[in-house]
């Protein structure tokens, strides 16, 4: 359960993505691009959840050891901040779930919607194929390529 959740997230994630780019700019992204988005934030606060009681026994300090060991098996760096980027990836996705939710003219710009995409491929290509078990690393590559294209 715990892998599911956060994989179903993503490709609800990057579903929502292509939605909102097949929307008119400044217009409210379809209705079907708020249930996928709603129903991912859900499932990786969900992950999240499950994560912090069954692997780090509800200890932020064993999360951020953790993080920090994985980051220096693979980067040669030990920073735990890794965990701080993950919230921020939700935080980030409710405020751009919103934004599409509530669309102006002129409410977004083009700068912004950059960075956050900038943000969320940084974030997923860390998560889903740098950090993945060997065995997942195509779906996340699949999801990185879809994510481009969105």
């Amino acid at each position: 359960m715990l892998y599911w959740t956060i994989w179903l997230a993503l490709v609800l994630f990057v579903t929502a993505q292509y939605g909102t780019r097949m929307s008119v700019p400044e217009s409210r992204a379809p209705g079907w691009v708020a249930w996928a988005n709603a129903t991912g934030i859900a499932l990786c606060v969900t992950h999240i959840v499950i994560t912090m009681g069954s692997v780090h026994e509800w200890s932020h300090t064993a999360a951020l050891d953790a993080t920090a060991r994985q980051t220096a098996s693979v980067y040669g760096l030990r920073w735990g901040g890794g965990v701080y980027f993950n919230y921020l990836f939700v935080a980030a996705w409710v405020f751009d779930a919103w934004r599409h939710s509530r669309a102006k003219p002129g409410f977004a710009s083009p700068w912004l919607r950059q960075l956050l995409r900038i943000f969320y491929l940084i974030v997923i290509v860390n998560a889903a194929v740098v950090f993945a078990r060997p065995h997942t690393r195509v779906l996340g590559a699949g999801l990185i390529v879809a994510m481009l294209y969105a």
